[in-house]
């Protein structure tokens, strides 16, 4: 079972000296964090392959396109070694927004190429090719590599089905090419889903194309009758929010509260941008952060409505200003949110018009 596995290979190829560089924790803090990243994928795809082996379907991927979603399948081509890093970060957020990847095993190395990446493309909504320095491997009977085959079948994919969309993203050129994939670059440059964005950007831009294939709502959404508050706050202040915390939840509220283990940063902004597609309102403490960190949190509830899952906005936004007081804090004023204060002694009073903002939300009201 697990020999169908993907390939998770702990090592990158350095881009100046193009030898292969072994991840691993002891290599300081860049390196931990993306060893742990990788460990949790492979943790991750374990997990799937036993769900899989126990229901019985262990050979499904091929053979049961019938019983897939194809609006919630995208087709994540294999990509050359000086751009795994970033395929796994594209995949793992399409993972995490509950999108199926196909391939979900590595690609055969000869004849049966063409036909296991048809069945993949059909199975999928959208197509992702991204393409850099290297050329590929060619398999076995083929004239170029897999990555040139991926595109070109993905092509034929879009002509035959209207609604099959392709992305097609080109790695920044400050690195030597080979010259076979330089001649492709040259021609895929007339792509009209071509893309040369930073990575993050194309994150956004696949977000954004996949919200226009199928808007369809998240399945992590909660129950109406259930809201889940996000009470936001910094590291120092995880024992102080408690009476915050134990006062909204006796109120029946769901709290959500960061993630302050030791996990990579990575990790962390991944789980706080999914608490914030997942929760009903936000209620940020500005304890013991800064101005900074205050204003880093509003830069967040900016982008909320943008997020790839949620199907209405907050119920309600607001600031809790608390110990200790600060002429930043004192100063505050927004009106991207409701600003509460309660220096000294938590008074839950303090909270009224937050939870009124929620209850007007509910009703359908504007907060």
């Amino acid at each position: 079972m697990l020999k169908n596995l993907l390939g998770y290979s702990f090592y990158k190829i350095d881009q100046a000296s193009e030898k292969a560089k072994e991840i691993r924790p002891e290599f300081g803090q860049e390196m931990k964090a993306e060893y742990l990243l990788r460990v949790a994928d492979l943790a991750t795809e374990i997990t799937d392959q036993l769900k899989t082996f126990h229901a019985g379907n262990e050979d499904s991927s091929l053979n049961g396109a019938e019983e897939l979603d194809k609006r919630r399948t995208v087709y994540l081509a294999e990509t050359t070694g000086d751009l795994q890093g970033q395929r796994d970060r594209i995949k793992r957020e399409l993972e995490q927004m509950n999108y199926r990847v196909l391939p979900d095993r590595p690609l055969p190395a000869d004849a049966n190429l063409r036909s296991d990446v048809k069945k993949y493309l059909e199975q999928s909504t959208l197509s992702i090719h991204l393409v850099g320095a290297r050329y590929g491997v060619v398999p076995e009977g083929e004239e170029r590599s897999s990555i040139v085959v991926q595109h070109e079948l993905a092509v034929d994919q879009a002509q035959q089905d209207t609604h099959f969309q392709r992305v097609v993203w080109l790695s920044p050129e400050g690195q030597k090419l080979d010259p076979r994939i330089e001649k492709i670059r040259q021609n895929l440059r007339n792509d009209a889903e071509l893309l040369q964005l930073s990575i993050e950007d194309l994150k956004s831009h696949i977000q954004e194309k996949l919200k226009q294939l199928q808007p369809i709502s998240s399945p992590q959404s909660p129950p109406p009758e259930l809201i889940r508050i996000y009470l936001i706050c910094d590291r120092n202040d995880r024992e102080d929010i408690a009476p915050v915390e134990d006062f909204l939840f006796d109120q029946g509220y769901e709290i959500l509260t960061p993630m302050f283990g030791e996990e990579a940063q990575e990790v962390r902004r991944q789980e706080h941008e999914a608490y914030l597609e997942m929760c009903d309102a936000v209620l940020i403490y500005y304890g013991a952060g800064d101005e900074r960190w205050q204003r880093e949190q509003i830069q967040y509830l900016r982008k909320v409505a943008g997020l790839t899952h949620r199907t209405r906005p907050l119920l309600a936004k607001a600031i809790l200003k608390r110990d200790p007081s600060t002429q930043p804090k004192q100063q505050l004023r927004t009106r991207e949110a409701i600003v509460l204060e309660s220096f000294g002694a938590f008074e839950p009073e303090v909270l009224a018009p937050f939870l009124d903002a929620i209850a007007q939300g509910q009703r359908g009201a504007t907060p």
